[in-house]
């Protein structure tokens, strides 16, 4: 099943099909969000595999970049840097998927599943923080920025953090 969380009582569902039909079901999901908060109807009945983005060693190998050669390993990390490891994006290169992906993580499964009161502040938020990878930022420079309250910007941050959609 995909996108199961999109299902009302999908887990309620699965745990009857499971405890009485005995049948593997495998299901997938975007938002890890919302998987945190379903789970407790399938105690013991379930088993999470997190789908991370590509290691550096399978990024060389996806893009079919030759290992032998050590003076290269640097420019090769650069690129794995910048291009990050997105699998779909290692291999097309198509920043419009990269945005897709990340409008429907913010707007379709956190802000819409937590019925966040201003997705588009959550949005600039998100944006925001990607734009200053490896600067130092503060709730209080953030909030200021973004003309909202500092309790929202924390709130809205474990969202993001929740969500695994930005690590700190």
């Amino acid at each position: 099943l995909d996108e199961l969380l999109y299902v009302n009582d999908i887990f309620q569902w699965l745990k009857v099909l499971y405890d009485n039909e005995k049948i593997k079901i495998y299901g997938t999901s975007s938002s890890s969000l919302s998987l945190k908060d379903k789970k407790a109807f399938l105690t013991g009945r379930h088993k999470t595999i997190r789908v991370k983005p590509l290691s550096f060693r399978e990024y060389l190998a996806f893009r079919g970049k030759n290992t032998e050669e050590p003076h290269l390993l640097e420019r090769y990390f650069e690129e794995y840097i910048r291009d990050g490891g997105i699998p779909r994006y290692v291999l097309t290169r198509e920043v419009g998927y990269l945005v897709e992906l990340a409008e429907d993580i913010l707007l379709r499964d956190i802000a819409g599943k937590i019925r966040i009161k201003n997705p588009i502040k959550f949005r600039e938020l998100f944006l925001l923080l990607v734009s200053r990878i490896g600067k130092p930022i503060t709730y209080t420079r953030l909030a200021k920025l973004l003309s909202i309250k500092e309790e929202t910007v924390e709130q809205y941050l474990s969202y993001l953090l929740s969500s695994e959609l930005i690590h700190i």
